[in-house]
């Protein structure tokens, strides 16, 4: 009688966990979101107040790889809401809405309490956390990833194959839940093309078809810019290669990130002998792992999200398992209560130490982006006051260029595709020179941190061809610092 009302207190207390979790790290740290995120914002705005899909304006450059995120954003600016917020209100409620997937899958594998725990983890596991306040698109990612593969064990096959569609809007790699859709279509001997294929190809196409035409005609090409300049930015300064990108994504650098593997492996297989399922998430998560070593991108936090999500889910279900085998093999509720408390009081100091870890890295990153990098913008746009055609070359143009809404040549490509041919050769002067000739009194806005910076810095061209904005940089930047071009004599 009681089971209902009891069942939907768990859901609300997932959420409520993983929500107040979050809530209190941006509390705490001051963070109001990643660099990378300020440019969808920016892109949104432009939208809302009619400008077009662009980041500057008249320069139709699809800078983002993430046009439904782009578009839900534009809809809050319309109405004149501040899109920081908003980003983080988002992103943290589809975190809660992730912990209750978590939890509804697992109960269909694991009867009893311990379904609970992969939600649990999933709460406080810090690379998670770390995306969920970064106001970026890959919690909404995430949360579709976990739709799909619940929609798929409940035999909901419309709603995975929207979801998967959906998805790809939101992140390239959401193509490749459409490919495994079909894939487990064609598994699952749904051959039919008439009653199986055609209804869920319509899907696809009426999702996806008019963002290709439209990206085509508006764009000139469907494939992000960003994804070009990435790809070129940082594949001559990526080292290590293949080995050294798998052990960063698995953090397998700890033992931490072994136990997470190890005991992921076990939670799948653990899972195909309960319910003979698990074999398709195993599957996404080996080809988005093998993409993302493979091909020789920089690996930034919030890539390795789904991975997070995939490990988290099989973890948990995989400590959860073995709570049931040593129940079965002992019969013995004191036994496994006493197997119960060993976890905890293992796993608890871990978790709490990866927790500060996660609140320390936060605050560092918030300081910076608040000090120097929105400073920046607003000092652009306050020493900018009155200039006509004012230049800023910059990178790491996030808080920048939301703060700063004059035109900026950025310095990594994503949103500035002459860039991209000068990283793609390795000179990463050869744009500054340029720039030099064609905008002969431009500001730039140089960070010293960047992997490009020795060889700008032993260039020498800061020093020849540049002066420092020393007003600026007395406040208080270290790394991102302004200058402003010497016009030759």
């Amino acid at each position: 009688m009681n089971s209902r009302p009891s069942h939907l207190s768990t859901l609300i207390g997932v959420f409520l966990l993983i929500v107040a979790v979050r809530c209190y790290v941006v509390y705490e740290t001051g963070m109001r979101g990643a660099d990378d995120a300020y440019i969808t914002y920016r892109y949104a705005e432009n939208i809302a107040d009619g400008s077009g899909f662009v980041y500057n304006l008249d320069e139709r450059v699809l800078g983002v790889t993430t046009p439904l995120y782009a578009i839900l954003l534009a809809l809050f600016a319309f109405l004149h809401l501040p899109l920081p917020f908003v980003s983080q209100v988002l992103s943290i409620g589809a975190a809660g809405a992730i912990g209750v997937l978590l939890f509804l899958y697992s109960r269909r594998i694991i009867p009893g309490a311990a379904c609970i725990i992969p939600s649990f983890l999933y709460a406080f596991w810090p690379n998670a956390i770390n995306t969920d306040v970064s106001g970026m698109e890959m919690t909404l990612f995430s949360l579709g990833v976990m739709a799909f593969f619940y929609s798929l064990l409940t035999a909901r096959y419309r709603s995975a194959v929207l979801i998967a569609s959906l998805s790809t809007l939101l992140r390239p790699e959401g193509l490749l839940l459409v490919a495994l859709f079909f894939l487990f279509s064609y598994t699952m001997k749904l051959r039919n093309f008439r009653q199986d294929y055609l209804p869920n190809l319509i899907i696809v196409i009426a999702v996806l078809i008019p963002w290709v035409v439209f990206s085509t005609v508006y764009f000139g090409s469907v494939i992000p810019n960003s994804m070009t300049a990435k790809l070129a930015l940082y594949g001559e300064l990526e080292y290590g290669g293949t080995l050294r990108r798998l052990i960063e994504l698995l953090n397998l650098s700890s033992m931490l990130g072994w136990l997470t593997l190890l005991g992921a492996l076990w939670g799948v297989a653990y899972t195909l002998m309960r319910v003979y399922w698990g074999w398709l998430e195993a599957l996404f998560f080996g080809l988005l792992l093998a993409g993302l070593a493979f091909s020789g991108a920089h690996i930034f936090f919030w890539y390795k999200a789904p991975l997070t999500l995939i490990l988290v889910l099989f973890s948990g279900i995989g400590v959860a398992g073995l709570f049931a085998i040593v129940g079965n093999l002992t019969k013995n509720r004191h036994v496994i209560q006493a197997v119960a408390a060993l976890v905890v009081v293992t796993v608890a100091p871990v978790m709490g130490n990866r927790f500060s870890v996660t609140l320390l890295h936060n605050k560092k990153q918030a300081g910076i982006y608040n000090s120097e990098r929105r400073r920046a913008g607003e000092y652009l746009t306050e020493t900018t006051k009155g200039t006509d055609g004012a230049i800023v070359i910059a990178e790491d143009i996030g808080y920048p260029g939301y703060y700063y809404r004059g035109r900026i040549v950025d310095r990594d490509g994503l949103v500035s595709p002459e860039a991209i041919q000068w990283n793609s050769d390795g000179d990463y002067v050869g744009l500054l020179k340029e720039a030099l000739e064609k905008y002969p009194s431009h500001w730039l806005a140089f960070n010293f941190s960047s992997p490009t910076a020795p060889k700008v810095i032993a260039s020498g061209i800061l020093k020849s061809r540049y002066q420092l904005l020393s007003d600026f940089a007395s406040e208080g930047s270290q790394d991102y610092l302004l200058y402003r071009a010497i016009a030759p004599k």
